[in-house]
């Protein structure tokens, strides 16, 4: 529910231009997914793991657009959106699971990782967040 989470926290900052299940997804991307759009993963580094009472997670963003410049555009825009927050609350998603994010910094710059099957440029950041449930 954490990176659900922080998918709602993008949609709320980026208002309007990004938007889960349309051009924003969590965990994957669907078959029907358009051209542009982007993924937040749990992928990379160090493994998850609780040190006392914090998570550390590490998320990979996969962006993808036909223009190299829209994708990389919106790679972008959810780096500056994301890059080195710390002392806020993500929206809540479930529930009775409220979490604070104590700090994400960037892993990477937005890269330029080729084209996948379909001929779509694909950027890829990873940050590593700090996480507490509250």
């Amino acid at each position: 529910m954490i990176l659900k989470g922080v998918a709602q926290y993008l949609e709320n900052a980026a208002s309007g231009i990004l938007t889960i299940g349309t051009n924003l997804f969590v965990g994957f991307f669907p078959d029907d997914a358009p051209n542009t759009c982007s993924a937040l993963l749990l992928r990379g580094g160090p493994p998850d793991y609780m040190v006392q009472t914090r998570w550390v997670l590490m998320i990979q963003v996969l962006t993808r657009a036909v223009d190299f410049y829209a994708a990389e555009a919106s790679a972008e825009l959810i780096y500056n959106t994301l890059f080195i927050k710390g002392g806020m609350d993500l929206p809540q998603i479930v529930t009775g699971e409220n979490y604070y994010v104590l700090a994400c910094l960037p892993v990477a710059r937005p890269q330029h990782v080729g084209k996948d099957e379909k001929n779509r440029h694909q950027f890829s950041t990873s940050f590593k967040m700090e996480i507490k449930e509250t």
